[in-house]
């Protein structure tokens, strides 16, 4: 009798032992295919992030307009659906949130996709703005906008003489008080003797963010490398306007 109990006792031991086994091996590869695919999943926004930034719009807009995206870059996209909601929440002066809006969405897996969400007719004050991605995996971008009545808008030129070697920047305010980001093209080097150059390495960076008041103006000084061609300084002048228009309330 006790030879027969033993011998079942074994069997049973070698059979719990090998589903260890197998469970074991079958757990790690879902926790491996798991993680790939969580390695694969791609959801960004043009104003939104994980770190939250704060945006003041210019004075008379009176909407909030961003994009979702299901890549990181052109090489790399998420190759399933994302399912998404996209909250709007008014931060009163104590702080509550009050909820204004919300909508769904999804971010197509058949390509790289570019999802533009826009709440519009908004009334002066602060926003809270949340995408969450709900499905397959859980991620929360926000950012903060302020809607005002403020002149907040930033005006520029780009100027310089017929075979001068200098160009000049203007930058002025009326209202707006905060970060500025400044982005050259190649071809151009700063004045490394502006306060805002001095610890510009150019080899690693082509951009500054310069703190400005309300009321300011400000010149920078740029050296073009061919500063007698026309078609160069057209260039210059088109790719500054691309480059600090919008760049302007990052806090």
């Amino acid at each position: 009798m006790k030879r027969k109990f033993l011998i079942v006792y074994l069997i049973l031991l070698t059979i719990i032992i090998t589903m260890t086994v197998v469970l074991g091996k079958y757990l790690q590869e879902l926790k491996n295919n798991t993680l790939y695919e969580a390695e694969n999943f791609y959801f960004r926004s043009d104003l939104l992030s994980e770190d939250i930034k704060s945006y003041t719009l210019q004075r008379g807009v009176n909407k909030i307009v961003i994009h979702l995206y299901n890549s990181e870059d052109r090489l790399r996209y998420t190759k399933v659906d994302i399912n998404y909601v996209v909250k709007l929440e008014k931060i009163n002066d104590d702080g509550n949130l009050v909820k204004v809006r919300e909508e769904n969405g999804v971010l197509s897996k058949s390509n790289f996709a570019d999802n533009e969400v826009v709440f519009d007719n908004l009334e002066n004050g602060k926003y809270k703005v949340s995408a969450i991605a709900t499905d397959p995996y859980t991620k929360i971008l926000e950012g903060n906008f302020v809607i005002t009545n403020n002149d907040n808008r930033i005006d520029y030129s780009v100027g310089d003489n017929v075979d001068s070697t200098v160009m000049f920047l203007t930058i002025k305010t009326v209202d707006y008080t905060g970060n500025i980001k400044i982005k050259f093209p190649d071809g151009l080097y700063p004045d490394n003797n502006e306060e805002a150059f001095k610890n510009v390495n150019i080899d690693n960076s082509k951009e500054v963010i310069v703190n400005f008041k309300n009321n300011s103006s400000y010149s920078y000084r740029f050296y073009p490398i061919n500063p007698k061609s026309l078609l160069f300084l057209l260039l210059c002048i088109v790719l500054f306007f691309l480059l600090i228009h919008f760049q302007y309330g990052i806090t």
